[in-house]
């Protein structure tokens, strides 16, 4: 077996990736990646091994060289922010835990410029906008044990080589045992960094998925939600284009993007948006949320295989929306509607709002990031900080 490290979405062939790609998500099709690549800037690099000529397995990576919101997003305030900073340094120096978290945080911002050119990833796998890391093996390979750790030993030799400070996994599902397993034995640092939920469709109607994971109290607070939204003259359309809605959709998402400290320009997610729509506008489907004949939310959502995904939304946050419950409407009830329409096994609804997703019935799924660095010190630094921050943080998720 041999590994090439590929330059382009286009080196492997529309049957590869349909192959490679037979049990991955929507986020890591090529249409997936494609779509969103030219918002990165960066080199796209395919880890792929060969059998015989054959490419058997493949991680997609990116080479990054200044931070970018796909790259730091969530992962900078997992790892220095200064809540995090502090209550890490409470659980390392319990006696004097004013003391250290004031020294850490003049270290720290004595010391970013250079912690950003270790810390943060030169080399990152996930998938850009989607928060999940994956690895694309044949679903007929006989051993993916060892495809695996064969493309780990040549992203390995491929940092070293680059000169490359720290290579990083981003968003890796509590469910990906294979690559958590390999990872640690590679000794890459694992941290609990958020959950992602997923809500199995086990139901033939709504009122099947009211009786069968709710107490009849729950029950009678979310039809009253619905009845709240119906009696505030709230109705949720289905729109087939997305131009008939995109000036208020985006201005909509801007918002929501801005309250989670998120700068997007129109533009950017004017274009972006359109890249993903141009390669999977036929797996697409988009919901309005009316008040009053105003559109205060939308949501696109992507049907693939037998799982919808909710990606895009955006909402009008004011008092009178949040009391005729708005988001509630739109991204549960009426989503749960339209999967059973449809027939799919699962709405993937990504991560944020835990506990909202719990108590309508989702499952949470840890996230983790996982960190190796070249530096022998600061892989010292990263051996006394980093398992206290996995520790913090998952005794806050637990």
């Amino acid at each position: 077996m041999e590994v090439r490290v590929l330059s382009s979405l286009d080196s492997l062939s529309t049957t590869d990736w349909q192959e490679l790609t037979a049990n991955a998500s929507l986020y890591y099709t090529r249409d997936w990646l494609q779509a969103v690549a030219p918002d990165i800037g960066e080199q796209v690099l395919l880890f792929t091994a060969y059998r015989s000529g054959i490419p058997v397995g493949v991680i997609p990576a990116f080479k990054v060289s200044k931070p970018t919101e796909f790259v730091y997003h969530n992962v900078r305030e997992a790892v220095l922010e200064p809540t995090q900073l502090a209550e890490v340094t409470s659980f390392l120096f319990p006696q004097q835990p004013h003391t250290a978290f004031w020294m850490a945080k003049t270290a720290i911002l004595g010391l970013r410029p250079l912690l950003d050119s270790f810390l943060f990833p030169n080399l990152v796998f996930t998938s850009p906008f989607a928060y999940v890391s994956e690895t694309l093996i044949r679903p007929d390979e006989p051993e993916p044990e060892d495809v695996l750790n064969t493309i780990l030993n040549s992203i390995e030799q491929y940092s070293h080589t680059q000169g490359l400070g720290c290579t990083a996994f981003l968003w890796i599902e509590a469910t990906q045992h294979r690559l958590l397993s390999a990872l640690k034995r590679k000794d890459y640092h694992l941290i609990r960094i958020d959950a992602t939920a997923r809500l199995q469709i086990k139901w033939s109607s709504f009122d099947d998925y009211l009786a069968a994971c709710f107490r009849s109290k729950h029950r009678w607070h979310i039809k009253r939600e619905i009845k709240c939204f119906q009696d505030a003259g709230g109705h949720i359309r289905y729109h087939d284009c997305w131009s008939d809605i995109e000036e208020q959709a985006i201005s909509l998402a801007i918002a929501l993007q801005q309250r989670h400290n998120l700068q997007p320009t129109y533009t950017e997610l004017a274009n972006r948006y359109q890249r993903i729509l141009t390669s999977l506008g036929d797996r697409a489907i988009h919901l309005t949320a009316w008040l009053d004949g105003n559109l205060v939310g939308f949501a696109t959502v992507f049907v693939y295989g037998d799982v919808l995904y909710l990606k895009h939304v955006g909402f009008d946050d004011t008092p009178t929306n949040r009391l005729s419950y708005v988001y509630f409407n739109l991204v549960y009830y009426k989503l749960i509607e339209l999967a059973l329409e449809l027939g799919v096994r699962e709405i993937d609804y990504g991560s944020g709002t835990h506990e909202a997703k719990r108590s309508r019935g989702c499952e949470i799924v840890p996230l983790y990031i996982a960190y190796r660095f070249q530096s022998p010190w600061m892989e010292r630094l990263a051996n006394l900080y980093l398992p206290a921050l996995h520790q913090q943080k998952t005794n806050h998720f637990d």
